[in-house]
């Protein structure tokens, strides 16, 4: 006897599949609205979205399998959305910052035309009380500026404690100061470089011997350390050595959820990256007393040395490409070491730097060269200054 065929189980239905849909455009209706009123965060509204779809999918195909129906178009989309979409978002807002995910659309927006903000030494002070003085910024960058500060003015601080929520917040600092960090990142990095032998959690920091070289205006190289660490919950302790002039300690306790910590400290000398190595010094850029970048516009303060900038020796560079045959000329020369070109190519290229310096005039005096090692540019712009919130807390 044939087998009767068996029974196809029937779809969802019409009922159920309506509710399910119109479930779902409400939910998407409502966290909209909640985003653009700020009720939410921009992100915490799309995890309650994707949360809420994929559990209205699930009810749907459970309530399917207790009618003795199987989930239909509710199953065909729901294993796609769990694991491209749901998962992810599980495991994102398991690592994202409280912070991030609750900030509102607005305030995401206007970070961008507001992303900087510096403060110095003098608001810091001005608004201190009993030492301490806090400071804080939703997103962006946030630059604690110590530099310069005199003796006598370190003892009004004792304690600034600091946070960012998104961003990059910087602390910088000079060889006259007496700082300890106590930097807390919930997702992302401290990055420090410096120019004495500070500590981290209590051991000396490296020598930063991969960097681009640092210079000082007679070409010679400047000692400098450097400490990177990144990842999730990091938490370092940064602490500067002794100050020549036994000013009292400053103590930062700086914290950002998403971004970087960065500290800087630097001489109050001027100082240089470039090629020391040629015979007429390459500058690609240069900090000036203060520790602010000025590109590599020349003459540099304090420089007695002939010198031309890295776009003058990049362009001289292609003078001496273009002087011989495609076939004779070397490849991948840049201005970090021009030893690869050939004879041809380096009579040319001096010709064109002689050219440049005879365009420069008294500008650039003549000395006699100082080589040491090469070194590549690092340019830091400066950022833009911009008032920040200031909350005086007793201490």
């Amino acid at each position: 006897a044939v087998r009767p065929a068996r029974p196809r189980r029937p779809g969802p239905g019409s009922s159920l599949s309506l509710a399910v849909l119109g479930l779902g455009l409400l939910t998407a209706a409502g966290i909209w609205y909640a985003t653009a009123t700020h009720r939410v965060g921009l992100l915490q509204g799309q995890f309650i979205l994707i949360g809420t779809l994929v559990a209205l999918l699930g009810a749907g195909i459970v309530a399917s399998g207790l009618r003795r129906r199987h989930g239909g178009w509710m199953t065909v989309l729901g294993w796609p959305v769990l694991f491209v979409v749901a998962i992810p978002a599980l495991a994102t807002a398991s690592i994202v910052p409280t912070s991030l995910a609750r900030m509102p659309f607005g305030t995401l927006k206007d970070s961008t035309t507001a992303a900087s903000t510096t403060v110095t030494w003098k608001e810091l002070t001005a608004s201190a009380s009993g030492g301490s003085v806090t400071r804080s910024k939703s997103i962006g960058d946030l630059t604690l500026d110590l530099r310069g500060m005199p003796a006598e003015e370190a003892g009004k601080l004792s304690t600034i404690t600091t946070h960012l929520d998104v961003g990059t917040l910087r602390i910088k600092t000079d060889g006259n100061q007496r700082v300890t960090v106590k930097a807390d990142v919930d997702m992302g990095a401290v990055d420090s470089q410096v120019d004495r032998a500070w500590t981290v959690n209590g051991r000396q920091m490296d020598q930063d011997d991969e960097g681009p070289r640092r210079h000082d205006v007679t070409g010679k190289s400047i000692t400098t350390y450097a400490s990177s660490s990144g990842g999730l919950n990091t938490k370092r302790t940064l602490a500067s050595p002794s100050s020549d002039d036994g000013r009292p300690e400053i103590t930062i306790n700086a914290s950002v959820d998403t971004g970087t910590i960065n500290i800087e400290e630097r001489s109050n000398t001027v100082s240089w990256y470039g090629n020391v190595e040629e015979p007429v010094w390459i500058v690609s850029s240069w900090y000036d007393e203060k520790g602010d970048a000025h590109g590599d516009d020349l003459p540099v303060p304090g420089m007695n040395h002939q010198a031309i900038t890295a776009e003058e020796a990049e362009a001289c560079i292609r003078t001496a490409h273009e002087s011989v045959d495609e076939g004779s000329r070397s490849e991948d020369v840049r201005w970090s070491d021009l030893s690869d070109l050939t004879s041809a190519e380096r009579t040319s290229y001096d010709s064109c730097v002689q050219k440049t310096l005879s365009g420069q005039g008294a500008a650039q005096p003549g000395a006699s060269p100082t080589p040491s090692g090469p070194a590549t540019p690092t340019p830091s712009p400066a950022p833009t200054n911009q008032s920040a919130t200031a909350t005086p807390t007793a201490g």
